[in-house]
């Protein structure tokens, strides 16, 4: 019976080792993101009479005119009916998906899924389960080529520890904050965790048409515990009806 030399054992273990190291994807320096994150601040209750956190507001767009006008009536009159007391239905209320980049104010918490064998990062929202796909080293295809859609087209590449998403083909109904856009309109993003281990989100809207300068902002998240389980969140459109003026109103759960 041979007995196999030692110093061939390490130079098997050492063959094996550089192979690994060939097919695994690099993700050295690369932080995880998985997990379940929700915005921060928190927003206050829906009847809590609390006003929201000043982090959640963007600011206003800088929107060229005419829009710049018809969007601050447009505000005018939502917030009259608020304060009559019939609000109007915004696109969550008529069960519509947020869209990008709405999906990412995570007014119910996001799951995301980073797995670098797939070469994408998937964010999935509680809120009406939508799956938003960032694909990984990717180069934007050309915006006439994207089908629109409510989510867009990502594409998104590590920068460091920053990962860089840029998303275009985004429906020209599909309007975040009630700011309208055109089919060109690019949305690009810088997300990466801070020293304390909120996740950040920095947008920046690019429209020429519609808008004098970049729109940016921001959204931030705390990671929830691996016990945090979202919900099932199917919109039936049963929490809510359309009244005959245009305003919301509750309705009547059908047996």
């Amino acid at each position: 019976m041979k007995c196999s030399s030692p110093r061939l054992g390490i130079l098997r273990s050492a063959i094996v080792l550089v192979a690994c190291a060939l097919t695994m994807p690099a993700i050295a320096g690369i932080p995880n993101i998985s997990g379940v994150w929700n915005h921060y601040p928190p927003l206050p209750g829906t009847f809590s009479g609390q006003p929201n956190p000043p982090e959640w507001d963007p600011g206003e767009p800088p929107l060229r005119e005419p829009y710049k006008t018809q969007w601050h009536q447009l505000q005018e009159k939502l917030a009259a009916a608020e304060a009559a007391g019939h609000p109007l239905p915004d696109d969550s209320a008529l069960c519509r998906p947020d869209g990008t980049p709405m999906i990412m104010w995570a007014h119910y918490a996001l799951q995301i899924l980073q797995n670098p064998d797939l070469k994408q990062i998937t964010v999935l929202s509680e809120f009406m389960a939508q799956t938003r796909r960032i694909y990984l080293d990717e180069d934007l295809p050309p915006i006439d080529s994207i089908d629109p859609g409510y989510l867009g087209y990502s594409v998104a590449r590590w920068n460091g520890d920053v990962l860089e998403v840029t998303t275009a083909g985004i429906r020209e109904d599909v309007k975040f904050m009630d700011i309208p856009h055109s089919k060109n309109m690019i949305v690009r993003e810088r997300i990466f965790m801070d020293a304390e281990k909120f996740l950040i989100d920095e947008v920046s809207i690019e429209d020429p048409q519609y808008l004098s300068e970049y729109y940016n902002f921001k959204f931030m998240y705390k990671k929830e515990p691996l016990s945090y389980k979202i919900s099932e969140y199917v919109c039936d459109n049963q929490r809510s009806i359309i009244l005959p003026d245009g305003s919301l109103g509750m309705a009547v759960e059908t047996p």
